[in-house]
C-alpha cells in the first residue's frame, strides 16, 4: 500500500447535527492486477484492520457535492473531494 497523504473530510456531528471537518484521515492506494483500490485510515490507528474502503462518485451532503466517501472508525460517513 502506498500512502498518498492526509485527507480533509466532512461529516455530520451526531451530537449537534453540525457539519464538522476532520484532517485526521490518511489516504492509501493499493494496485492489484492493474486496478487501484483506495482506503482511508485514521492517523491515530496503526493497524490496517481499521482501513475503510473509499467509494468514488458524486455524493451530496448539505447541498455540496463530494467525489468520495468512507466510514470512519466512529461509524460516521465522511465525504471528501480528492483528486485520484
Amino acid at each position: 500500500m502506498t500512502k498518498l497523504g492526509k485527507v480533509k473530510s466532512w461529516y455530520i456531528d451526531p451530537e449537534d447535527n453540525k457539519l464538522t471537518y476532520s484532517q485526521h484521515n490518511i489516504l492509501f492506494v493499493e494496485v492489484i492486477d492493474g486496478q487501484k483500490y483506495y482506503t482511508a485510515r485514521h492517523d491515530s490507528v496503526e493497524s490496517d484492520d481499521y482501513d475503510a474502503a473509499v467509494e468514488t462518485g458524486a455524493f451530496e451532503l448539505c447541498g455540496q457535492t463530494y467525489n468520495a466517501r468512507f466510514a470512519d472508525i466512529y461509524g460516521r460517513e465522511n465525504y471528501t473531494n480528492v483528486t485520484i
